[in-house]
């Protein structure tokens, strides 16, 4: 044989192994086990090789100091601990301003506070009152007003959301559940209760408000009413709802075991996004075969794009109009036997108006889910090739 031919022998073997294909060049045959760890080791490079692409399109946001990451708008807001009271932070991302806050936010060894792009409120009870105070977005500790109410039995405050430059609050009185405004300058106002609206509240859990638009949750059955219409609707979950996003035209929300849901607030229809994920054919390889599955690790709405967590860790995306699934960033495989082994799991999906993704990635080195861990942001879109 001459040494271009033996080149050529050793080339094709090396392909046939690395495919997994039993092939014959004068030596037997791969055993049955042989190729399956062929297959197992050709997927993990092909999932590896496309863990560290995908990373090429995340940027670091902030370190590990910067903790529950929310976004109103193209406003983003965290907090830092320095001992056990946060500090809240904001950036403009137009601007690129960021703001330290000196106002607290802490109350009885918690804290609590609600936003949007222009208002900060907080909650301070004190005796028998609790005192909302509102500050501006972007200006260190400039404070815009205050209101009274009397505190709640059994709760250190009333549930309370922003939208724009309206501060909302929901106050149980006897008989009906009173929905209150507040805008700088102005007093106090009601609106509407829960019961015009057609809601006849058990617990109340949470609730928020987007243009008019409310989403509410009490004793874990999740609302949803137009406020000038005066008119809601059950949104038909079956379990105790877990988490929820919404925008103007539609609501995600994922239960304990039944899944996440999409209800189109156009159309009314109400789509069960984990059972389409189930049945998807989007096939990444056979180590991997449920890698798109969602199993109630986080998700978060854009329009008609939804960004979730699954069942292998990865960031995934699927557009509910187009029907198609793909990943954003994948879960990096843990070794153990690393120099420095560290595991990564991402958590709590936040996205912002302009359609950036951001991600916490916790570390460990142990090998389990970690506890904290730096804020990544991923460019909106995704990879072609896998």
């Amino acid at each position: 044989m001459t040494s271009s031919s033996q080149a050529l022998a050793t080339a094709v073997l090396s392909a046939c192994i690395l495919s997994a294909l039993a092939c014959t060049g004068g030596d037997e045959a791969l055993s049955p086990a042989e190729q399956a760890a062929a297959t197992q080791q050709k997927n993990l490079d092909q999932y590896e090789d496309a863990t560290r692409r995908l990373e090429e399109r995340r940027t670091l946001f902030k370190d590990k100091r910067a903790k529950e990451l929310a976004a109103h708008g193209d406003t983003l807001f965290w907090l830092e601990f320095a001992g056990f009271e946060p500090t809240l932070f904001s950036l403009d991302k137009g601007s690129g301003e960021q703001t330290e806050y000196d106002f607290s936010i802490s109350t009885d060894a918690d804290y609590t506070w609600e936003g949007s792009d222009q208002l900060i409120a907080t909650a301070r009870p004190e005796g028998d009152k609790v005192t909302y105070e509102v500050y501006e977005v972007g200006s260190a500790a400039k404070a815009l007003g205050s209101f009274e109410l009397e505190k709640p039995q059994g709760a250190k405050w009333w549930a309370y959301s922003v939208d724009a430059r309206t501060v909302w609050v929901i106050q149980d009185e006897p008989g009906r559940h009173a929905l209150l405004s507040w805008e700088p300058g102005g007093v106090l106002t009601p609106v509407t209760t829960l019961e015009e609206l057609g809601i006849e509240p058990g617990l109340l859990q949470d609730f928020e408000i987007h243009d008019n638009q409310l989403l509410l949750v009490e004793s874990g059955r999740l609302w949803e009413a137009d406020l000038e219409t005066e008119s809601a609707r059950w949104l038909q979950n079956e379990e105790e709802v877990r988490s929820a996003s919404f925008d103007r035209d539609g609501v995600l929300y994922g239960q304990p075991t039944k899944g996440l849901v999409h209800v189109s607030l156009r159309d009314k229809k109400l789509r069960n996004v984990s059972q389409e994920l189930f049945e998807h054919d989007y096939f990444f390889n056979s180590t991997y075969p449920d890698l798109h599955h969602y199993t109630g690790n986080g998700a978060v709405l854009d329009g008609e794009l939804v960004y979730y967590l699954s069942t292998n860790g990865a960031l995934m995306r699927y557009d509910l109009a187009q029907r198609t699934v793909c990943p954003v960033l994948l879960e990096p495989r843990y070794d153990p036997q690393a120099v420095q082994p560290i595991k990564v799991t991402y958590s709590n999906p936040v996205i912002s108006q302009d359609g950036t993704i951001y991600v916490t990635g916790l570390e460990s080195t142990s090998g389990a889910t970690g506890a904290e861990g730096p804020i990544w942001s991923v460019s909106p879109g995704c990879s072609k090739r896998q």
